[in-house]
């Protein structure tokens, strides 16, 4: 039943115009074209807007969907970056921890076949063929599915590193969440710190217009 009620609620909002925008708040600026927000707090500043509502449709239930990030280090220190410093909390109280991009790369790849040994090519079981055909109509020219290999995930993902003084950072973060179902949101960015120093939040908030 839940996954009817989510397939009739994916086909309405199909035919609706989804936007995912930036609330204003003290000490933000709004970039209304791009729907980006940025934000500046003890000489760290930090941009965030949506990148993809879903990253890919995947051979599994759950939606993941990602949000671009950059990062301006303006202190004279280094500043430790991870997909571990954020987390999305929905009007509901519900938590979601960024994913781990390396992660969610196995996810999405898809199965690779039982193949009879060199030199003969084959399926061992009809099934198995027919999960083969599958999963090329599934990579096919359909306007949802995307081409791009699961890998660029990983490789468009912020970096995990030690950022250098007076450095820019930029790349994605990803969480498994449904934003499609959301009255809106808020992205915490918890600012990493090495030892000695003071680490302090970031919060930017997204309302989920459908129209």
């Amino acid at each position: 039943m839940k996954k009817v009620i989510l397939l009739l609620f994916f086909l309405l909002s199909a035919c609706a115009t989804l936007k995912i925008v930036p609330q204003a708040q003290t000490g933000s600026q709004v970039d209304q074209e791009s729907l980006a927000v940025t934000r500046e707090i003890d000489n760290i500043s930090v941009t965030v807007r949506l990148a993809d509502v879903s990253v890919r449709p995947a051979p599994i239930e759950q939606n993941y969907c990602s949000f671009w990030i950059e990062i301006n280090n303006q202190r004279s220190s280094l500043l430790p970056i991870s997909f571990k410093d954020f987390t999305l909390v929905d009007a509901e109280g519900y938590q979601y921890a960024a994913h781990e991009p390396a992660g969610l790369v196995a996810l999405l790849k898809p199965e690779v076949p039982y193949l009879v040994p060199f030199p003969y090519v084959g399926y061992y079981y009809l099934g198995d063929a027919e999960r083969g055909s599958a999963a090329d109509q599934f990579r096919s020219k359909s306007s949802f599915a995307t081409s791009r290999r699961p890998e660029l995930i990983e490789l468009e993902a912020l970096p995990e590193d030690q950022l250098l003084p007076h450095s820019k950072v930029a790349g994605k973060i990803y969480f498994s969440a449904e934003l499609r179902t959301m009255r809106s949101f808020n992205i915490h960015y918890q600012v990493g710190a090495l030892p000695g120093q003071k680490t302090f939040p970031f919060n930017f908030s997204f309302s989920v217009e459908k129209n």
